[in-house]
């Protein structure tokens, strides 16, 4: 994800001295033009909601000491959930939609606390071990990693079965071969054939 400040020099305030903006993926505004197409056709205020919850999710999760994947995979997770409330129908329709094809996988991705995730809450038949989202050794396709670690012994809202493939099953058609069918159709006493040969004359004693 590329730089979201217009200066690169600017410095943001957190409880402290100036910190520079190097590595830090905030939004300028409502107005930014790196915000994900799908934000952008937000109103002004929903835009602003958005964007605040964003830039405010990503500075306390470096404060935390997340990384910078993380923290902004949790800043996508909690700028969704503020601003879904938000929206009529029609507007979640279009902006879910358009999700996928405006951000990488960890845009899209829930938050721990939306789809309940529990790190110790498998059971025999489900945990993320068996589930068609999870990566092995330690990761989900559609939950963030983050507070806690996505292990094989973590249970989601969001599990499911993984797939097995079972291909459809093949048509096998037996044919006799021809000398097979001649035999089977040939009568078993059928009487040896009699045949008339003339010889030549000069062979004749």
């Amino acid at each position: 994800m590329q730089e979201h400040n217009e200066d690169p020099t600017l410095v943001l305030m957190v409880g402290g001295p100036p910190v520079p903006t190097v590595g830090a993926k905030v939004f300028s505004g409502a107005s930014d033009s790196s915000l994900p197409s799908n934000v952008q056709e937000l109103s002004l205020e929903k835009r602003r909601q958005w964007v605040g919850a964003w830039n405010g999710r990503f500075k306390d999760c470096q404060d935390e000491g997340g990384s910078a994947k993380e923290c902004e995979s949790s800043a996508f997770a909690v700028a969704n959930s503020t601003i879904k409330k938000e929206l009529s129908t029609e507007e979640a329709e279009k902006f879910y939609n358009g999700m996928i094809e405006s951000w990488d996988i960890y845009g899209a991705q829930f938050g721990q606390e939306e789809v309940n995730y529990n790190s110790l809450g498998a059971t025999e038949e489900r945990g993320c071990a068996n589930c068609r989202w999870f990566i092995a050794p330690g990761a989900c396709i559609i939950v963030i990693n983050y507070p806690d670690p996505i292990v094989p012994n973590g249970i989601s809202d969001k599990w499911e079965a993984k797939k097995v493939f079972e291909p459809d099953p093949l048509r096998v058609v037996i044919v006799e071969s021809q000398d097979a069918a001649l035999e089977d159709k040939a009568p078993q006493d059928a009487a040896p054939i009699k045949l008339s040969i003339s010889l030549p004359e000069r062979l004749v004693g």
